[in-house]
């Protein structure tokens, strides 16, 4: 079985706490457990309103904008046909509307197996409101396999960057990708792609191949500790420690879900 991989600095607690905690301070190594009782290395006493402990002030404002359901900007959207879209299924893309803030970094979010895009279309609004350009794809087929999903990943980012009505609101050097299950899967294929991506999370990621020496993005994996499709001792995991040449990397595990 697969070691998991240990929290050494510090305590989380449930949902958004975790991933500000996980991918602001501890990117290297880390497993945030969620749940209203705080793991971590030494006895702590019991924390019921699952809160990180001993943190800094400032920090526990931070997790307060985070766990906001919307951000500063005000967003708007604007949907891309399957025929527009070409190489991936079409989707829709969500931007903030400042024409004053500069330009934006840009996600690709894709769907898990036989799931489309309506299924992760809640993502869309909150990035787009804390200042990404975002956009949620359907895929070609609902069957399709973590490598085509990597490949209609980075076919959604060519596409927000050279042809979307938005594209000049969009930094190209600040890319990244997102996906579910399959999808999640995905996002290492289109690391494993192109290199030039700045982050990948995968959100209970399936994928079949489990060693990633290739990627050189940093990678955040999310598993859900209950999960039956996707195992984290058999994906999760495999592919948090199989991200062998990585500058940064964090694994973050869902206690109960």
């Amino acid at each position: 079985m697969e070691e998991r991989p240990e929290c050494t600095e510090f305590v989380v607690a449930a949902g958004a706490r975790n991933l500000a905690w996980c991918a602001n301070r501890a990117p290297r190594r880390c497993v945030a457990e969620g749940a209203s009782t705080p793991t971590t290395t030494r006895d702590l006493p019991h924390h019921p309103v699952a809160t990180p402990v001993n943190l800094p002030e400032e920090l526990f404002l931070e997790i307060a904008s985070i766990e906001a359901p919307r951000g500063s900007f005000a967003t708007a959207t604007t949907t891309i046909s399957r025929f527009a879209a070409g190489s991936f299924g079409g989707g829709t893309i969500y931007y903030p509307t400042s024409t004053t803030s500069g330009t934006f970094g840009a996600v690709a979010i894709s769907p898990g197996y036989t799931a489309a895009q309506s299924s992760i279309s809640w993502l869309g609004p909150r990035l787009a409101s804390r200042g990404f350009v975002v956009i949620t794809i359907d895929t070609l087929s609902r069957y399709d396999q973590p490598a085509e999903r990597g490949d209609q990943l980075n076919a959604a980012l060519t596409y927000l960057t050279r042809s979307s009505a938005v594209r000049d609101g969009i930094d190209p050097s600040r890319l990244a990708v997102m996906g579910h299950s399959m999808g999640g899967g995905g996002t290492l294929e289109a690391a494993k792609d192109n290199p030039a991506l700045r982050a990948t999370i995968g959100m209970t990621p399936y994928n079949l191949d489990k060693s990633w020496p290739e990627i050189t993005t940093p990678s955040l994996i999310i598993g859900a500790q209950n999960d039956d499709a996707a195992p984290v001792s058999r994906h999760s995991i495999p592919f948090y420690n199989g991200l062998t040449s990585l500058p940064q990397k964090a694994y973050l595990e869902l206690r109960g879900a």
